[in-house]
């Protein structure tokens, strides 16, 4: 089969394993086109047989007409590349304003497929404009022969996206991390991996964040745990900075941090190897969620199977998942309402030691990569 994956970069940890799960599974050739190629991620080529990067060099990517201009770019970039050829599968992670710009991809191959990333149906903009982005969404998805997503988005893409009207297959992203993070849980103690990060062992681990984005809300949840400087001695708050992290704002925050009063570790300026994501979950206690949006990200899964309590925010569509997953979390209304609720419950962890190990055992079983790719295989498969 001839895959083409358009992405936003191929230096990625999803799209890296999606593509060498899939070699490893069927027979496969898969180029990538990036529109948004990055080197912040260690990822190589290795299972890749062409990768074509948007070139985001002359005047429609600088400011100030970036906002409006570089979409139109990649777009016209995307058609050119695609001129002269054919897939017999064009599947495109992340549907970003490029690609609901482009109206040939049907064309070029025998089978269009798209997988929703999380955020595009409430953040993702056109000319600065959502609506102009939902627009050109709605016109996209008519074309679109088949949906890989969770079980539970699929409820969200009826009500969002009713002029849809191909297949919908059942498949989740896997977890390298959680390979290595298996394989930790069994031979270390807990204790151990929290020493190496700087966890003492009469503290509670907070993760603040799961990567280096504005939109988890750090300076807002370090705010919050200010206003209760009786959790001082009693929580370490954990803030890995190293994934789409702006320079500035992890500046901030490690201001914020140092001014808060609590002890706390913060990761920059590198991006974490699959045996130091697990060893970061493995020390997580709590994951106090309060990003903006998420899609049920594989982070929030990693740390639900090393068994770290999860306190999300309300706003986040994560009910459906947790439910279909069969996964125990336990809510918040707001940041400052949930910085109340750890204070109430972190005496009284051990109570929740049953639906932790619970939240581990069924999340071995759904997201490794050598179980999630069946699934693909299967989508690519049907006809």
């Amino acid at each position: 089969m001839r895959l083409l994956l358009v992405v936003g970069t191929a230096n990625d940890i999803f799209i890296y394993n999606m593509a060498r799960w899939l070699k490893a599974s069927m027979a496969v050739e898969t180029d990538v086109f990036e529109c948004c190629p990055s080197q912040q991620q260690s990822f190589g080529n290795t299972y890749y047989n062409r990768v074509v990067p948007a070139d985001l060099s002359s005047w429609y990517y600088r400011r100030p007409f970036a906002s409006f201009t570089k979409d139109l770019g990649v777009h016209r970039q995307l058609v050119r590349f695609l001129h002269g050829r054919h897939y017999d599968v064009i599947h495109c992670h992340w549907i970003s304003a490029p690609v609901v710009l482009t109206r040939t991809l049907s064309r070029h191959c025998d089978r269009l497929f798209a997988t929703f990333w999380g955020g595009e149906l409430e953040q993702q903009r056109l000319l600065r404009s959502h609506a102009c982005y939902l627009r050109h969404l709605h016109r996209f998805i008519k074309t679109v022969d088949v949906v890989v997503n969770s079980e539970s988005f699929y409820e969200k893409i009826s009500a969002a996206l009713p002029d849809f009207r191909g297949q919908y297959h059942i498949g989740n992203l896997g977890s390298a991390p959680l390979e290595e993070l298996y394989r930790l849980m069994e031979k270390t103690n807990r204790v151990e991996v929290r020493r190496q990060w700087g966890i003492a062992d009469d503290m509670v681990s907070v993760l603040i964040g799961y990567s280096g984005k504005e939109l988890h809300q750090h300076l807002e949840v370090i705010d919050a745990f200010r206003c209760y400087p009786e959790g001082c001695g009693k929580y370490h708050l954990l803030a890995p900075m190293t994934r789409s992290a702006d320079p500035a704002y992890v500046m901030q925050v490690e201001r914020a941090l140092a001014a808060s009063g609590y002890r706390y570790t913060l990761i920059r300026d590198r991006f974490l190897s699959d045996v130091e994501q697990a060893s970061l979950r493995y020390a997580t206690d709590v994951a106090f969620q309060a990003s903006r949006f998420d899609g049920f990200s594989r982070s929030i899964v990693e740390c639900l199977c090393a068994r770290s309590l999860l306190i999300y925010g309300e706003w986040l569509s994560y009910d459906a998942y947790l439910r279909d997953y069969g996964f125990f979390a336990l809510p918040m209304e707001s940041v400052e309402q949930g910085v109340r609720k750890l204070l109430q419950i972190s005496n009284h962890l051990n109570d929740y030691s049953d639906s932790l190990d619970s939240n581990s055992v069924h999340g071995r079983s759904r997201f490794l990569w050598s179980e999630c790719i069946k699934d693909w295989v299967d989508a690519y498969q049907t006809v």
